[in-house]
């Protein structure tokens, strides 16, 4: 059954692009997957479904995975530097560029080069083979490929510019990965997730064949390490799950580049998490005075006291994502 807001997924992307960058870049490259949501009108459109259908986790099919496609949403909070880069790249590579190598076509190649960094030749030849460009001579774009990937001096420009798209996008997923697993009544786990999965079967101590129990060991991903708290907190505490969802959001987050996703459930699992590059959570709202008390975060194990209104930043943590829960409430 279609669902009557759209996929979920589409949301949680159109969540976390700046709005501010998609106007710089839709000048630039224009695109029909480019809407934004504010944080107020996401967790509407997530509270309408839940009353109407099971929450969406699939991704859209595209030329990369969720890892590639977080780090798209993160050019949107780098859109000058992006598109700088770009006209330099475009000046650069004059001699290497086929004439029937249009200017969309080739930011469509480096955009596809920031989502998963620069490979070998014969790997970007391979994924343009089964991922062509629209409107690209094939034969063409593939030696455009093969010059970028083989010349040293695009390289060590790309690179510099490829760190800092990686950057934003690890926030921008793993802060995903947070709102995916909480705002839903079941937990949204989708093949990529699968290592965190591993992890919590780990940690309630399943046996293996042998009838040993098995010693949990964390992930080396941050994304592993994350989820497998998450569904770590959910399989201890179903019932928090269960409780109504409610949006804690104020004009001043909404309208500011300290742009946050918060809400409530019940009042025993508050989730917060920083959508905007740069936010903080220090727009100057409070939190509801039902927030005071002794919470725990899931995220880090701290437990600590809140006060009343207190504010957003104070729980946000340098990460930008919140996690928490009434001491009690989970076992």
């Amino acid at each position: 059954m279609a669902e009557r807001f759209g996929t979920f997924a589409a949301d949680l992307a159109a969540l976390f692009r700046d709005p501010a960058g998609v106007t710089e870049l839709r000048g630039a490259f224009p695109s029909d997957d480019d809407s934004t949501l504010s944080a107020a009108v996401f967790l509407q459109r997530c509270a309408a479904r839940a009353e109407q259908t099971t929450l969406d986790p699939e991704v859209p099919r595209s030329p990369g995975n969720l890892i590639a496609a977080a780090r798209w949403i993160g050019l949107t909070a780098m859109a000058e530097p992006w598109l700088g880069a770009v006209r330099t790249w475009h000046d650069t590579q004059a001699a290497a560029r086929d004439a029937a190598i249009s200017s969309a076509v080739e930011q469509e190649l480096y955009w596809r080069l920031a989502g998963g960094g620069l490979p070998s030749a014969e790997q970007l030849i391979t994924h343009l083979e089964a991922w062509p460009i629209a409107g690209a001579p094939a034969a063409a774009l593939a030696a455009l490929g093969a010059a970028l990937c083989e010349d040293g001096t695009f390289r060590y420009s790309f690179e510099g510019v490829a760190a800092r798209v990686a950057e934003i996008g690890e926030r921008v997923a793993l802060g995903q990965l947070v709102i995916r697993m909480t705002v839903s009544g079941t937990p949204l786990v989708v093949p990529e997730d699968a290592t965190g999965e591993a992890w919590l079967k780990l940690d309630r101590g399943d046996r293996s064949d042998s009838g040993s129990t098995s010693v949990a060991t964390e992930p080396t991903t941050p994304r592993g390490a994350l989820l497998g708290r998450l569904l770590s907190l959910r399989s201890r505490g179903p019932e928090l799950f269960r409780l109504p969802l409610r949006p804690l959001e104020t004009a001043a987050a909404s309208t500011s580049e300290d742009r946050v996703c918060c809400f409530l459930r019940g009042d025993q699992l508050l989730v917060a998490v920083a959508v905007g590059d740069r936010a903080t959570g220090a727009c100057g709202w409070r939190l509801p005075d039902e927030a005071a008390g002794t919470w725990r975060d899931e995220l880090t194990g701290r437990v600590f006291e809140l006060p009343d209104r207190a504010s957003l930043a104070g729980i946000l943590g340098p990460d930008g994502r919140a996690v928490l829960t009434r001491t009690g409430a989970h076992r």
